[in-house]
């Protein structure tokens, strides 16, 4: 622990005391030393999803954004599940990494998953061509 710096970890249902507004928290994040890696690492969780065409639970791999605005799925992803349209519409996007706000056409759809518990979801969502360059597993480093 250094100097100033108090180490505070909070249950699902917890909150901070009212003395800790007054305490300095630091933040530790592993690095490897003279290493630029040059990437970006986000967050991924795994839906599991009815396919239509094979009539069974595939599972699906996602790119969790929790300060979106939206959230979006593949328009060819959505054609193959056979997601109905719920209302089309058109959006004004500025993608990462452009400085260009452009707008397009997309179509708001309905997706039925459910949780590791079972419980079902109903997420709505809007249909994009390009999201994401293909996703990679980051490597897990030993500390």
């Amino acid at each position: 622990m250094q100097d100033g710096c108090e180490q505070i970890s909070l249950g699902r249902n917890e909150s901070l005391p009212d003395s800790a507004t007054d305490t300095t928290i630091c933040e530790v994040q592993s690095a490897q030393m003279g290493q630029n890696i040059g990437y970006t690492f986000l967050p991924t969780g795994e839906l599991s999803i009815y396919d239509l065409s094979s009539e069974s639970l595939i599972k699906v791999v996602v790119l969790l954004d929790t300060r979106a605005e939206l959230s979006f799925i593949d328009g060819s992803l959505a054609d193959d599940l056979g997601l109905s349209t719920l209302e089309e519409t058109r959006l004004r996007l500025h993608t990462f990494g452009s400085n260009d706000i452009r707008e397009e056409p997309s179509r708001r759809v309905q997706l039925d998953t459910w949780d590791e518990e079972g419980q079902p979801l109903k997420l709505n969502l809007h249909t994009h061509h390009i999201l994401t360059k293909e996703l990679t597993t980051p490597p897990v480093l030993k500390e």
